[in-house]
Order: structure tokens, then sequence, then C-alpha cells
């Protein structure tokens, strides 16, 4: 700026301040985009449209969160007049329309500042300390600074920036979250926790690399899981899906047992005789039976809108400075607010895992409610636990829809600390499951597992 005049400063300063505006607005737009890109068009305009939305709460709360945040009380109108005048004049000099109003900040440091988006609303702000400090000639020079400010829209203007730093930071963080939950894949319709649940049959697929087959593949399993879903009284028998991995597992997905399916992994094929293979078909076909595939995918959503919300309210509790002033106990309300929004999340995923553990309880039984053979279904889980073998895509996004917890081998018993740790887990020990099944159904099962040939063979798979 060497060399200009100060008329020049200021309009070269304008410039460059609505070039970053533009800047904001550009990166808010971009950010949109890409979750259009990666998720649908119409959700990255939901996205936009929830962000104008907030936008437009942070603008019309703008002088109260400032207010708050800077402990600037409002004073009488008889209060301070001297102080009154000197700002009077000074704007007058700057041409404002109206004299801004007035507020003290108790602070022994000297400092100003000035709030509001019109000359019309804004006040400022003058601590204590600056009244003790300056002389007249020196404050006179500080209030002009501020109503400086005011004139050219500063106050406007960083509170739009500010906004837009934390409207795009939001976006991003939802936007992240999301691309984490769905696997990157382009939506059909819809957005938000909207989207997830319109798109949960294509994210699980997604998440689990399972794999549709042509009507005439794998003909026995089709079988199978016919069997199975008559036997469970079923409307329609699942589609079925293969997921091409060694270690043995299967999954239900989908909101309706008219839209649901299967998903099998090789490895289940490979492992399991036909018996304990209709006992695990039978466990998923109770899942879905039991509707525990919306269950817990409106489980899942929820737990994550309530993530959500509580950070948005997270950030609007700090930015904001605890909203409803600090009478009456508002600093212990403040921090019960913020212990209350961080721990809500967690409350939030307790809840989700405690339901899937009593979910696969209560599959199991349904198994061997379907198949009149509960030594099937513990034959099965015994099997599972005998193996080591570990899902490559362990995504802890789906975990909890497995027969067996992909994302954890370790299903012994826990004590002490371990406890805690149970308390995150999808799914219960598969030793507590098998002792389930052998007390209900009053048998122990054998030392040895049988010999019997995998249903493979039957499949011609290698």
């Amino acid at each position: 700026l060497r060399g200009m005049t100060l008329q020049e400063q200021i309009r070269s300063n304008r410039l460059r301040s609505t070039i970053v505006i533009f800047g904001f607005a550009l990166l808010l737009g971009v950010v949109g985009g890409l979750i259009g890109v990666i998720f649908n068009l119409s959700l990255g305009i939901v996205a936009l449209v929830g962000a104008g939305l907030y936008a437009i709460f942070a603008i019309l709360s703008s002088r109260r969160m400032v207010a708050g945040m800077t402990r600037a009380q409002e004073i009488g109108p008889d209060d301070l007049k001297p102080l009154r005048r000197v700002v009077e004049n000074v704007s007058i000099a700057a041409g404002l329309p109206v004299t801004p109003d007035v507020r003290i900040v108790d602070d022994p440091a000297p400092n100003a500042f000035a709030a509001g988006l019109r000359p019309q609303t804004s006040y400022l702000g003058v601590t204590t300390g600056l009244l003790r400090t300056m002389p007249k000639r020196e404050l006179e020079a500080v209030l002009g600074h501020e109503v400086s400010h005011v004139r050219n829209r500063d106050t406007y203007l960083m509170t739009m920036a500010t906004i837009f730093a934390g409207v795009i930071a939001l976006i991003a963080d939802i936007g992240f979250r999301m691309l984490i939950f769905g696997g990157g894949g382009r939506g059909r319709r819809g957005g938000g926790a909207l989207i997830a649940i319109l798109a949960v049959r294509r994210m699980v697929a997604g998440m689990t690399r399972a794999q549709e087959i042509g009507p005439d593949d794998l003909k026995p399993l089709r079988r199978v899981v016919e069997n199975v879903s008559i036997a469970a009284g079923l409307p329609v028998t699942p589609d079925v899906r293969i997921v091409d991995d060694p270690a043995p597992n299967a999954f239900a997905a989908g909101l309706r047992p008219q839209t649901s399916y299967l998903g099998v992994t090789t490895g289940l094929l490979r492992t399991m005789p036909k018996r304990e293979l209709e006992a695990v078909l039978g466990h998923e076909v109770s899942h879905v039976r039991n509707r525990d595939t919306y269950l817990m995918t409106m489980a899942t959503i929820f737990a994550g809108v309530i993530a959500l919300i509580a950070d948005i309210g997270f950030r609007m509790l700090i930015f904001g400075g605890g909203g409803r002033g600090r009478r009456g106990g508002g600093a212990l309300i403040a921090i019960l607010a913020v212990v209350g929004l961080i721990l809500a999340p967690y409350a939030a995923m307790l809840l989700r895992m405690s339901l899937s553990r009593r979910r696969e309880f209560l599959a199991d039984a349904g198994s061997a409610e379907i198949l009149n053979d509960p030594e099937a279904m513990a034959l099965a889980l015994r099997r599972l636990q005998a193996d080591t073998t570990t899902i490559k895509y362990a995504d802890a996004a789906v975990a909890h829809l497995w027969v067996e917890s992909p994302t954890s081998r370790v299903e012994s018993e826990r004590g002490g600390v371990n406890f805690l740790s149970g308390l995150f887990d999808t799914h219960p020990p598969l030793d507590r499951r098998i002792a389930a099944l052998e007390e209900a159904g009053g048998f122990r099962l054998p030392a040895e597992l049988p010999a019997d040939e995998p249903f493979a063979t039957e499949l011609g798979l290698t």
C-alpha cells in the first residue's frame, strides 16, 4: 500500500475484500458440488439449502452471539453521556445515517470493537480499560476506527466470512461422514438421512463387495435359501449375492423382505456343511423376517443424525457463547451442555451396539425355530469360532450385519477393562451365543465338529 492515498487504499481494500468473499462463495459451491458428484446432484442441492438455513440462523443471531462472546453489556440512555456524544460526533463526521449504540465490556484491557450487519443495527463495544487508558483525542481515533468498520460494512463482511467458513466446514464434515458411511458411490434420490435409507442396498453391497449372480448360477444355493424362506413364512425369497472372500460369513441387507438380499462369502460355502449352512441362512432370513435389517439401518442413521446434530450444536455453542446469557447458573448450564453434546454420539453408539447384540441372540433363536434344529446353529457358530480367517473388507459401518463380527476376532470372555470395550461390540461373544442355544435346546455340542463335506462340493466350487 506504499504510495497510495487514503482513498486509494480504501478502494483497494474493498476490491480485495470482494474477491475474498467471492472465493468463499466459490469454495462453498465446490464443496456442495463435490457432494453432488460423489453422491447425488439432489443431495448436493440439499446440502447447500441446509447450509443456507444455517447461515440465515447465524446472520439473524450474530448481534446476540457477538455480545455473548464479548460480554458486552447494554447501558441505559442516561449512562455515559459524554462517551455517547463522542460516538455521535465521530458518526456524523463519517456520514453514518444513524449513531451506533454503545455497549460496555467490563475488562481492564484497552480495546474496542464494532458489531452488526447494517449501520442501523450496529453497535460499538468499548472496554472499561480503554476508557481508563485513552485520552479523549486518542479515544476518538479508536472510535473513528470502529465507526469506519461500520461505514465500510466490514462488520457485515467479516460476519459473512465467518459464516461461510463455518458452513464450508460443516458441509465438508457432513460429506466426509457420508463418504465414510456410503463408500463414495452415487445415490439415486434424496438427501441426508433420506439418501441413507433409500440407498442402503447399494451402500451395503459396495462396502461388503457383494456381487449379484445370474439367475442360473448357484441354483442349489438358491434352493436352500428358498426352502428356508418358505419355512420362515417370508412373502418372497431374498436374492442371493456372493462375496469373494475366504472368511466364512454371511449377512442380510434391505429395508423390507421384498427388497432384501442375503450376502454369502465363498469362504462360508467352502467351510459349512449343508446342515450348518442352512442354519446360517436361517439366521439371516430371521433377520429379514424380524425386520432387523430395517431396525439396524434406522438405528445406524439415528446414531449418525444424533452425532451430526451434536456436532452442529457444539459448534453453535462455541460460536454463540452459550446462547441464553450468563444469569441463573449460565456457566454451569454451558458446561453441562458441552458435556452432553460430547457424550451424546457415544451414548447413541452404545444404544445401537446393545440393540445389535440383542438382535443377534434373537436371530440365532429364530434360525433354531425355523429349522427346528438349534444344534445346527450352535455347530455353525462353533465352526465360525474355529476359523481364523477375517473378512478382507471389514468395514465397521456394516459390522452389525454379518453373522459373525468381521471387525473383531476376540470373542472370548472379557473381564475388567475389556468389559468396557465389549460394550462397543456389535455381536455377543460366540461362546455366549452357543451357550444360549445349548440351554434352550437341551443339548451339548460334541468335542469335535462333524467332518461333513462343505456345501461348495455340491455347487462344484473348488
